[in-house]
């Protein structure tokens, strides 16, 4: 960090140490798993608000999923945790989305609107590779936006995912492995080393191999997606006033055989048809087999990071520092695109895409004063992003292809604060904002491919160079009124940002270089309630939503194709129901449904139907944005009750999901309306030490794939018809047994 920055980072945490605006958060319905032991749900904490809280006394749009749940729905992946959020949808690799909002990011300087967090610590661009959920202790969701306390890539919303932390008083540990069908096994480790009584680690190990759901039959390779996970905490109290946090943690995820997507359709007598049929494939909307030249799929991605927080109690504040370094990789060998076994594949495309992350934040957090409290702070963070492809055309008699070079740099700086006011002790008043200045800037250089006479796209030779700069301010404001000990409404109005980006594909001139910042505001209003004596929770709130600007993938008729850049707006509206809770020592209930929409705004141009002019182009307003369903309910419910001597309990959930569309002129692409349900039956030792479950997901085996696309190599067979799809592991059902020990 240069002498400058440093400069600016001590002026600011001087600044917001004696600044106390009445700075608070946003509002709206919560969710949380039931408590374990029949205790009521002021036992959930949160740390929405950069401090650990009563969930049910933060005025926050927030879904706690705590470990228990994450056990007994056997949720891995941020992909599963769809399963306990109605308003969560997406995956890693299609991009999530909080309120039908969100996606995938295009450019290497710019980020999805949903921020995921690790710890606190935003993972950016390299949020695309989490962790696995093991060794967790809880799951936080937060809908609307989020930037006045967690920055600029939480428009949308943010996941944070919170780790379990070493404890100092004892020596503890759990092992579990699991065996499911299409030969998936999993191993994870966890063990808490107490040194002594100041100082203590925390280790966490797992490996999981996914079920199969990809066969080449080419070859007879499945594909074996497998994972492997480490982490290393270190607690410290290196006085009876600092306490020193310690965080390493490295991911690994490898995929060979099998192959990345399937097709799904194509033409009656094209190459690819015939070539698919003559393999064995038989296409058609359940298929997942593919006929790949031997050996051409794989990848690997990598990710890890280190962060150091320190918390300093001076009297009654506590000042802390969280420093973190992320970075991350996918490396994608020169795969099979054409999706065809020819004498030698005719469409291939390398890519190798890098992450790297530094952050610094310091905040100072307020005791919780008669009158309210507060948190203000500083936050620096830097991002260098390279990618590197290499995309090759096999002909006849040449070679065809290019090799892009792009590099991508953000640097953003701010100081926030955010706190309460009480005017009594019923009502309080809500303020939050955020000071911040982004730069950007990326730079695209192209060649010829090795042994290429001539690039497949000659745009793709042409360089690219540009830079952005911009200083905003996010704010938030609202009231809260405790009607009784047991209920609370709330309202506030939100007033986000995402920054600026440059287009790294933007080589015709009629393409914007640079993408405007994305503005979000947003009004919401709720009402939480508890019942039967604070074990059960029923909760329902409204929201309303423009984004101005929205970054998307908008169609561009002087291009004549799709190009990251801003539509003039996204509008969206929705109520959330969220019942949580433990209503009886046996019965654990934790259930939502949320009705979303998210309606484009004039303006918003896509192609007309399949058929017509190539210029025709048609206005998108008021459609539903690409692929937010209008529609999501999730249901789980776990009855316990004694076996003997031992501990048993059998459960199960339910997750609807709506049609999502991604072309109403092309209903080939569209994915319709899906039911899933799960599982699971669970025998425990009386001492809970000990567990056997029996588990199902997708129950039914209802063919579930999480994303249809146009065949992203149509020209290589000549099918412009044909379309591609991307399964996951409950794309089929899924059966297991699991065995836990803790000790």
């Amino acid at each position: 960090m240069t002498r400058r920055k440093k400069s600016t980072l001590a002026a600011g945490l001087v600044m917001g140490a004696f600044t106390q605006l009445a700075f608070t958060p946003l509002a709206l319905a919560q969710t949380a798993a039931a408590p374990a032991t029949g205790g009521t749900l002021g036992e959930v904490t949160i740390t929405v608000n950069k401090r650990e809280e009563r969930l049910q006394d933060v005025p926050a749009t927030a879904t706690v999923v705590p470990a228990r749940q994450l056990e007994q729905q056997n949720i891995t992946t941020l992909q599963e945790l769809a399963r306990a959020v109605p308003t969560l949808d997406g995956s890693e690799a299609t991009g999530f989305s909080i309120r039908g909002f969100g996606g995938l990011s295009y450019s290497l300087t710019a980020e999805s609107s949903v921020g995921i967090l690790i710890d606190g610590v935003s993972l950016s661009g390299a949020g695309a590779f989490p962790p696995n959920l093991f060794d967790v202790e809880r799951v936080e969701v937060l809908e609307g936006p989020q930037g006045t306390l967690f920055g600029k890539n939480a428009t949308a919303g943010i996941i944070n995912i919170v780790t379990k932390a070493p404890n100092t008083a004892k020596f503890e540990g759990q092992v579990r492995v699991d065996a499911q069908n299409r030969e998936g096994k999993s191993a994870q480790a966890a063990l808490n080393l107490p040194v002594n009584d100041t100082l203590a680690l925390r280790l966490t190990a797992s490996v999981l191999d996914d079920p199969r759901t990809s066969h080449n039959l080419s070859d007879g390779a499945w594909d074996s997606p497998n994972r492997t996970n480490a982490r290393l905490r270190l607690l410290w109290k290196a006085t009876n006033d600092v306490v020193v946090n310690l965080s390493a943690d490295q991911s690994e995820t490898r995929l060979r055989g099998g192959g990345r997507w399937s097709i799904y359709q194509s033409t009656p007598g094209s190459l690819l048809t015939t070539s698919l049929n003559a393999c064995g494939v038989k296409v058609g909307p359940g298929n997942t087999d593919v006929c790949l030249n031997p050996g051409q799929n794989g990848s690997k991605t990598t990710a890890g990071g280190f962060s150091a927080q320190v918390d300093w109690a001076i009297g009654d504040y506590l000042l802390t520092s969280v420093s973190a370094v992320r970075d991350a990789r996918n490396y994608v060998p020169g795969g099979d695109y054409d999706s065809i076994n020819l004498p030698a594949p005719a469409y291939t495309q390398t890519e190798d895409k890098k992450f790297h992350n530094i952050s610094q934040e310091f905040r100072v957090a307020s005791p919780d004063y008669d009158w309210g409290n507060f948190v203000t702070g500083l936050y620096y963070f830097k991002g260098d992003n390279s990618q590197d492809i290499t995309a090759a055309f096999r002909l006849p008699a040449a070679r065809l292809g290019t090799r892009n070079l792009i590099d991508g740099e953000t640097t953003s700086a701010a100081v926030f604060g955010q706190g309460t006011y009480k005017l009594d002790r019923a009502l309080s008043l809500n303020f939050g904002a955020r000071l911040g200045r982004e730069q950007v800037s990326a730079t695209r250089t192209g060649t010829l491919s090795p042994g290429a006479v001539a690039p497949l796209v000659a745009a793709n030779l042409i360089p690219v160079n540009g830079n952005a700069t911009d200083t905003y301010l996010s704010w938030r404001t609202g009231a809260q009124y405790d009607f009784s000990p047991g209920r609370m409404g709330y309202v506030t109005y939100s007033h986000g940002y995402k920054g600026p980006a440059v287009n790294q594909n933007a080589t015709n001139p009629k393409t914007p270089l640079v993408v405007r910042p994305e503005v979000p505001d947003m009004l919401e209003a709720g009402l939480k309630n508890l019942f039967l004596e604070g074990k059960l929770g029923v909760n329902v709130s409204a929201y309303a939503m423009k984004v101005k600007d929205f970054q998307a993938q908008v169609w561009d008729p002087g291009a004549g194709a799709f190009v990251f850049s801003n539509a003039p707006e996204l509008t969206g509206r929705g109520v959330t129901l969220n019942v949580y809770g433990q209503p009886t020592r046996s019965l654990t209930v934790n259930g939502g449904a949320a009705y979303m929409l998210s309606k484009l705004g004039a303006g918003f141009l896509v192609p007309c139907a399949t058929g017509t002019a190539p210029a025709c182009t048609r206005d998108a307003r008021g459609e539903q944005a690409n692929g937010a369903p209008k529609l999501r309910a999730t249901l789980a419910v776990d009855y316990a009750f004694p076996v003997a001597s031992l501990h048993a309990s059998v459960g199960g959930d339910v997750v609807y999901t709506s049609e999502k569309i991604f072309d109403r002129t092309d209903p080939a692409r569209n994915l319709p309306a899906t039911t899933l349900f799960g599982a699971r039956f669970v025998l425990r030792s009386a001492d809970e030490k000990v567990g056997l479950t029996f588990y199902a997901r997708n129950l039914f085996d209802k063919f579930n794939p999480t994303y249809r696309t146009g065949n992203l190599a149509a020209f290589a067979t000549a099918d412009t018809r044909s379309y591609m799809q991307f399964t996951g592991m409950e794309s089929r059902r899924v059966l297991g047994v699991s065995l836990d020990a803790k000790f």
